[in-house]
């Protein structure tokens, strides 16, 4: 997808998406309840993609979210695509003492502005995920800002900024 924006142009944006407490699911309830809680997570990512974007589990707890955009708006769109996927991966997982509040946190890193090619796109991804989970989880984190945001609890338009 990078040498295709990098020929027509358009600008490609990477999530680097992180479960927030995933561990303590599969401590608590065992790796099968983990497992489902995967595989809702997989279902809430494919239900926010367009047909010529990606979404894969890189491993663990991790996924990645890849999609392409005119490069004007293409900043604005990973921050909403972000801002979409905390919201949806806000999950509750019900446990015998209560339940366990799972989050994610995102890193949203953007080629060309960002990153000269794949592997500087994959490695500020990860890098600006890893930031966020510094900065208290449950966030996106973009390149532009380098500071950790949270989401908000009301929209605003036409794109939520978040404390």
């Amino acid at each position: 997808m990078v040498a295709r924006c990098g020929a027509t142009g358009e600008a490609a944006g990477l999530l680097f998406i992180d479960l927030d407490r995933f561990k303590e699911v599969n401590d608590t309830l065992g790796h099968e309840a983990g497992d489902a809680l995967l595989q809702r997570v997989a279902s809430q990512l494919r239900s926010i993609l367009r047909s010529a974007d990606f979404v894969a589990r890189l491993g663990g707890d991790e996924f990645a979210f890849l999609f392409s955009a005119d490069t004007e708006l293409a900043q604005q769109k990973a921050v909403r695509v972000a801002e979409r996927i905390l919201e949806r991966l806000r999950i509750k997982v019900p446990t015998p003492n209560g339940a366990i509040q799972v989050g994610c946190t995102v890193g949203v890193a953007m080629y060309p502005a960002e990153a000269a090619d794949s592997e500087a796109l994959i490695a500020l991804a990860d890098r600006l995920m890893y930031i966020g989970k510094k900065s208290g989880r449950n966030r996106l984190v973009t390149a532009r800002e380098m500071a950790p945001r949270q989401p908000s609890s009301r929209p605003r338009h036409p794109i939520r900024k978040t404390a």
